[in-house]
């Protein structure tokens, strides 16, 4: 059917609208671990599995001053007391 017929049409090119968000700042020094754990009781972005807690503590062993999580600024700083803590949450789990 050609556009702009039936009642499914819409206009695609008319603006959407959107909820009002401040940017998030590119980078932190902030804690990351306890927004992490906050999001993670929301939307579980990590499978609660036995593995989490050990591999975390893998990760914490290279003992990074930068972790970018997939949402959220990237953080600099102490990485290995940023992944020890977030272990320590999955541990408890």
């Amino acid at each position: 059917m050609p556009p702009g017929h039936g009642a499914e049409s819409r206009d695609c090119t008319a603006p959407h609208p959107t909820p009002r968000r401040r940017p998030a700042a590119p980078t932190t020094e902030s804690d990351i671990v306890a927004p992490a754990i906050a999001v993670s009781d929301r939307l579980p972005f990590m499978p609660q599995t036995p593995m989490a807690e050990p591999t975390l503590r893998r990760l914490a062993g290279l003992r990074p001053s930068t972790i970018a999580p997939m949402h959220g600024p990237t953080f600099k700083g102490d990485g290995q007391a940023a992944l020890n803590g977030l272990a320590d949450h999955y541990g408890t789990l």
